[in-house]
């Protein structure tokens, strides 16, 4: 049996007592200041983009993996939102498979890594 330490909230001030972190309420506030930031939506807006962009291109576009012979199932940003790319502009989405889609992410992240450690000198 594996036991389970409690502690407050990582927000300094708040009394909530979690598991680990953040509470409920500020993981959500630091979540829709995320969204906030990088333009990020949710809910029914973003699901009739993600029917557009699926019904523009039913099949992979990015095809690193696949080869683009695989069924689209997730959205992915073009240009990343980190390194610019509009959250929303269909012009910045693809339809994309899993294994393509955690393949750029991962590129994606190494080349945003590397960016940070030239920046600091490193």
């Amino acid at each position: 049996m594996t036991l389970v330490r409690y502690q407050p909230c990582a927000k300094p001030g708040c009394p909530t007592i979690v598991e680990r972190g953040l509470c409920l309420e500020h993981r959500r506030k630091e979540r829709r200041a995320s969204d906030k930031r990088t333009g990020r939506i949710r809910g029914s807006r973003w699901a009739a983009i993600r029917r557009e962009v699926f019904k523009r291109s039913p099949l992979c576009q990015d095809g690193r993996v696949c080869g683009g012979k695989s069924s689209a199932v997730e959205v992915d940003h073009i240009k990343p939102l980190f390194d610019g790319g509009h959250a929303t502009n269909l012009d910045n989405l693809q339809g994309i498979c899993s294994a393509c889609h955690l393949e750029k992410s991962a590129e994606e992240q190494r080349g945003q890594q590397n960016y940070r450690r030239k920046l600091n000198g490193g």
